[in-house]
């Protein structure tokens, strides 16, 4: 199932909604880059940052290499990201624009040098690099401000939603009233990319939809659905559509999500078939959550979800009546009772990695059972 946020993205200037001058100084960015110097998008999210890089991109015929800087777990895959961009050569294309993106999401005790190692990168790039963020004035990107250009993003305007949706539902053969279409693109307050996955939602249910229908949905969208709620449809329903749907209400992520699916696939299927073929799909699903972490396709997640959520679903001959009691997770238990000590462990890997003028990643590849073994000792 292909998302329609993606499906139906902009492929010219005058297709991009709303911030058209912002985007413009983005072109003009990527063809006078300034040495030592990145640009700064930053806005609401759904307003087309990320977006406006692809598109300028695309225009100019350039690749974009992209990494989601809230996944950053040390300074030392930064330095690694940037060791392999130098030697990079496209065959094709005769340029890169690198990409950090949502960079206010770094987290963590890292984070302090994940950015002064991306401001590090900035000031020996050979490439422009550009960065996106949600509040460009936080205190942890302020190290970067002097190494930047801002370009500041704005909510589009609903009746720019309106007509994006309104053309996106003629496409797909949706028939819904004008008045939905409205309440959907004032609801989004000026998230281009929210308006549309709500549109998507409404149509997986069927394919006419009322203004009062379409206010039934997305306003019980509105409030948060517990676990409980939504594993007993995946694992009873034999439709894709609605395991989906009742899936995206979910008040938890999807790893989250994945990791319940996983424990109670087991207790509640009891054919011997249907098991094995649940896990297959979860399986497969696995595949792509793993490339999403390794090589930061998040365009993989839907398909993630379809395998994992969907799949599961219909994996099942029939459905099986009657409660069932799922299981709380083994593997979230067991990280919970461990943070405590994993947080410990890892400041005194920071601690050592300091006095050792390494990284953290080779204090753990190297020396933490060294660390150990002290510790047993004393």
């Amino acid at each position: 199932m292909e998302l329609w946020y993606i499906k139906y993205a902009p492929k010219s200037i005058d297709e991009f909604l709303g911030n058209k001058k912002q985007l413009m100084k983005v072109i003009e960015w990527l063809k006078h880059p300034k040495q030592g110097k990145a640009l700064l998008l930053y806005g609401p999210p759904g307003t087309g940052k990320t977006l406006s890089v692809y598109l300028a991109a695309r225009i100019l015929h350039m690749q974009v290499i992209e990494t989601n800087a809230s996944d950053i777990r040390d300074v030392e895959k930064i330095r690694e990201m940037a060791s392999g961009i130098g030697k990079q050569r496209t065959l094709f294309l005769p340029n890169h624009v690198i990409l950090f993106d949502e960079v206010d999401g770094i987290g963590g005790l890292e984070e302090r040098g994940a950015i002064q190692e991306i401001a590090r990168f900035i000031k020996q790039s050979k490439y422009p690099v550009v960065l996106t963020a949600n509040d460009a004035y936080t205190n942890k990107l302020r190290p970067l401000l002097p190494y930047c250009e801002l370009v500041k993003y704005n909510k589009v305007p609903a009746r720019e939603i309106y007509l994006r949706l309104k053309y996106i539902a003629m496409r797909e053969g949706l028939e819904i009233d004008d008045k939905a279409l409205k309440f959907i693109a004032e609801k989004a307050n000026g998230d281009v990319r929210g308006a549309i996955n709500d549109l998507q939602i409404l149509a997986q249910s069927k394919k006419k939809i009322t203004y009062e229908e379409a206010l039934e949905i997305l306003g019980y969208r509105e409030y948060d659905k517990e676990i409980f709620e939504v594993l007993p449809v995946i694992f009873k329903t034999t439709s894709f559509k609605n395991a989906m749907f009742v899936a995206s209400q979910l008040n938890v992520d999807f790893d989250m999500l994945f990791e319940w699916i996983r424990e109670n696939i087991s207790i509640e299927y009891k054919d011997a078939d249907d098991v094995a073929l649940a896990y297959y799909y979860l399986a497969r699903g696995d595949l792509f959550r793993k490339r999403i972490m390794k090589r930061q396709y998040w365009r993989f997640l839907v398909y993630a979800q379809a395998l994992a959520v969907g799949g599961v679903a219909v994996a099942k001959k029939k459905k099986y009546p009657g409660f069932t009691r799922y299981q709380y997770p083994l593997k979230i238990k067991l990280m919970k009772e461990r943070k405590e000590e994993r947080t410990a462990i890892k400041e005194e890997m920071q601690e050592l990695a300091k006095k050792l003028h390494t990284s953290t990643k080779k204090i753990k590849d190297h020396y933490l059972y060294l660390l150990e073994l002290l510790k047993q000792k004393h």
